[in-house]
């Protein structure tokens, strides 16, 4: 005979992990500063700030490395191996 499942298996959908929103060009223009004087150890960086900056950390990276290869790709068609580019006023 065989014996009931006494285990009660987890059946509440997963509960996503937080993730913070876009961060605004104001919200790094507050960062900026007080970023700077915590690197230069002109002043204690608050905790509040700190943890806003690592929470704002991999959107920031993410934007940044995004940019990145898009700026690639347009250099790359920007100028093809096989164009020759003329400076102006320059006869052929």
């Amino acid at each position: 005979m065989a014996q009931a499942n006494t285990h009660l298996e987890h059946t509440a959908p997963a509960i996503p992990i937080a993730r913070g929103g876009p961060v605004t060009t104001e919200a790094l223009l507050n960062i900026l500063p007080a970023a700077r004087r915590a690197s230069t150890y002109e002043e204690p960086l608050d905790i509040a700030l700190g943890e806003f900056m690592i929470a704002a950390y991999a959107p920031i990276v993410q934007e940044l490395i995004q940019r990145r290869r898009a700026m690639e790709v347009i250099q790359d068609m920007a100028s093809p191996d096989n164009v020759i580019f003329l400076s102006p006023g320059e006869d052929a």
